[in-house]
């Protein structure tokens, strides 16, 4: 009678960890596949942010400084920011804030002005040299 009992017991615990082994493995695949598919996402963002960089003039010399062209970024740059916004860093997000700020600040003021021309400038250039970093610390991290 108690090899009866214990032969019930042990199978229920096998099965018991089987399906938690299932389970788990099937779970944890799930979890790589998301994982990869967002990497993926995040390299179409940066890549499409960087070529957008690369074809529009956002950053124009005047004198010794250097200062944001507004349409370029807003029709050609920003839209691919946006698309993946949810997909960049905390930090990239921080200097599109910034830069989005002083876009409403100079609307606002129905003006523009070489200062805050430059410092979006300066932003953008922050934003897109942490792209270019995140983007090579993805492409590293998928050689190893």
């Amino acid at each position: 009678m108690e090899d009866g009992f214990f032969n019930v017991i042990s199978g229920a615990i096998g099965a018991i960890a089987g399906l938690a082994g299932g389970f788990t493995t099937s779970w944890y695949q799930s979890r790589l596949a998301t994982k990869k598919e967002t990497k993926e996402k995040r390299f179409q963002v940066c890549n499409k942010v960087l070529e957008s960089d690369g074809i529009a003039l956002v950053r124009k010399n005047v004198g010794i400084k250097i200062i944001m062209d507004l349409q370029e970024y807003c029709d050609k740059v920003r839209p691919h920011l946006y698309a993946g916004y949810h997909l960049l860093s905390h930090e990239m997000r921080e200097h599109m804030t910034n830069i989005d700020n002083q876009i409403e600040t100079m609307n606002l003021a129905e003006d523009t002005f070489e200062d805050m021309l430059e410092y979006c400038a300066i932003e953008y250039m922050k934003l897109i040299e942490l792209i270019r970093k995140t983007y090579q610390n993805e492409v590293n991290s998928g050689k190893q």
